[in-house]
């Protein structure tokens, strides 16, 4: 998970700027729906734990990347939808080129997000769902310009009342650190990939939620942080969700459900900046609640147990994915990496 970026503002107004972003990001996912815009709120959390806002020039950037991606990962679908082994590692080299590009410029998180989903998600769609494949892409794209115009609004309504302290610079990975991370990250992406085109399965939110979970998950961990995080986003964003369920069926409308969903954003925003040794059991959990909370799609008819259950099995199981293949990969990377004893 990545770290909470320093601040010297108070956890109370960090958190209210938290929830109004979200709020307002989910309030417009439930009237202007649009294929997965139930991932937009994610977005826009990510953005809003920041110390400060994107700058313009860092919202077109991850604009950009999403372009990219999407494009990219459109053409080697239709270019290479015959050749299945090779379109997998077509994608995989170009997943490679954007992750190792994206490091290497100190770019926001965000744009890791951006640069991984299309060049997965776009050969799936264009194989198994051919009638919505660019529809989806231009689905993706919407949903990144949403989630940034909600971080905007958020921090405009809002603004930066305290300066971030000095002394925290990022320190950019030289090309060698980012290509081993990029290729930890083919490694992660290809066999999730090419299981879901062989076998043809529909859960696309599970290859949805794990391209989010691996872009925002730390694997220097191990296994045992991945299952911490994965219980977090289950316990943590289930039990959220439920509540507001419960609520929701004791009041069913709209600005209501939009009003118990911002104040459990607000909860969960006290308990991320609070900073601490449990913040990123919280902030993994606040992503399982929003993936969740995102899904709610008032429109159709309101939420149901049977679907937020759905729900949360296809978190657990693409949490529990990524946790096991970073666990593996580390663990051959570590065996590799050993030294060879010699005979004296």
């Amino acid at each position: 998970m990545a770290d909470l970026a320093p601040s010297n503002e108070s956890t109370n107004r960090r958190a209210l700027r938290l929830a109004l972003g979200v709020a307002l990001v989910f309030s417009f996912t439930q009237f202007a729906r649009w294929p997965l815009a139930h991932i937009a709120p994610f977005m826009t959390a990510i953005l809003l734990q920041d110390s400060g806002p994107l700058s313009l020039r860092q919202g077109g950037f991850i604009l950009k990347m999403a372009l990219i991606s999407v494009i990219g990962g459109l053409f080697i679908a239709l270019f290479l939808a015959n050749f299945p082994l090779v379109m997998i590692l077509v994608a995989c080299a170009l997943l490679f080129r954007l992750y190792v590009y994206i490091l290497r410029s100190g770019e926001h998180l965000l744009a890791i997000v951006a640069g991984m989903i299309g060049v997965i998600l776009m050969p799936y769609l264009v194989l198994i769902y051919p009638q919505v494949g660019a529809i989806g892409g231009l689905a993706l794209l919407l949903n990144f310009a949403v989630a940034i115009t909600g971080a905007w609004i958020a921090w405009y309504v809002l603004p930066q009342s305290a300066t971030p302290p000095d002394g925290h610079g990022v320190e950019l990975p030289c090309y060698k650190e980012a290509a081993s991370m990029a290729f930890n990250m083919m490694l992660l992406m290809a066999p999730l990939l090419a299981g879901f085109l062989a076998f043809g399965w529909s859960s696309i939110l599970v290859l949805v939620y794990s391209v989010l979970f691996a872009a925002t998950y730390s694997g220097k961990a191990g296994f045992e942080m991945g299952l911490k995080m994965l219980i977090s986003n289950a316990v943590y964003g289930g039990v959220g969700m439920l509540l507001v369920y419960e609520l929701y069926v004791m009041v069913p409308t709209v600005p209501f459900m939009i009003a118990v969903a911002a104040l459990a954003v607000f909860i969960f925003g006290l308990r991320i900046f609070e900073g601490g040794s449990t913040s990123p059991y919280w902030t993994s959990g606040l992503n399982g609640f929003l993936i969740l909370l995102g899904g709610a799609l008032l429109a159709d008819g309101g939420y149901s147990l049977g679907r937020m259950a759905d729900r949360v099995w296809q978190i657990t199981l693409a949490m529990a994915y990524i946790s096991f293949a970073f666990a593996v990969v580390d663990m051959f990377r570590d065996m590799f990496a050993r030294p060879i004893p010699t005979e004296a």
